[in-house]
């Protein structure tokens, strides 16, 4: 029996996540963690990098998950 998407339990809940790319203007080297907690604020349950903006890709993975991305 396929399950209707109004029928999913929170626990299958669709997740969504924001491509940082569209908020790169707000992502100044010294803003990039309130830029995350802002996103996360929003209700989004991931981000999607364009890049590794200057980070090494575990510090960015690190930025993210702090951020309860």
């Amino acid at each position: 029996m396929a399950i209707r998407s109004h029928e999913r339990k929170d626990s299958e809940k669709m997740k969504t996540a924001l491509q940082m790319y569209s908020v790169r203007a707000f992502m100044g080297e010294d803003q990039i963690r309130n830029t995350l907690a802002r996103v996360k604020d929003m209700g989004y349950d991931g981000a999607e990098w364009y890049g590794l903006l200057g980070y090494t890709p575990h510090q960015l993975a690190k930025l993210t998950t702090d951020a309860g991305l």
